[in-house]
């Protein structure tokens, strides 16, 4: 059985490759003109997307400052929640 589907798969293989062989092929005319691509024209809204982010982040900075300043010491100096109690020694430390 195993020489069997060895000579299947040998005529298989044979009969596609003289299929393509026979299939006619097209030949490229230099004479004809394709269609080039163009190159598209210039957009302004990505500059002006950056411009807004930079204000954005700009803003951010000067108003985080201000708020910071004018914040009152206790609450700048409270822990984060996000931060583990701290372990203290029976010494006090």
């Amino acid at each position: 059985m195993h020489g069997r589907d060895a000579r299947v798969t040998v005529a298989t293989l044979i009969l596609t490759l003289l299929s393509c062989a026979a299939a006619p092929v097209d030949t490229f005319d230099s004479s004809q003109s394709l269609p080039h691509p163009s190159i598209p024209p210039p957009l302004h809204w990505p500059g002006a997307l950056v411009i807004g982010i930079i204000g954005w982040i700009a803003m951010a900075a000067v108003i985080g400052a201000v708020v910071r300043t004018n914040a009152p010491p206790e609450l700048l100096s409270k822990p984060s929640d996000c931060e583990p109690p701290r372990a203290e020694n029976k010494d006090g430390e």
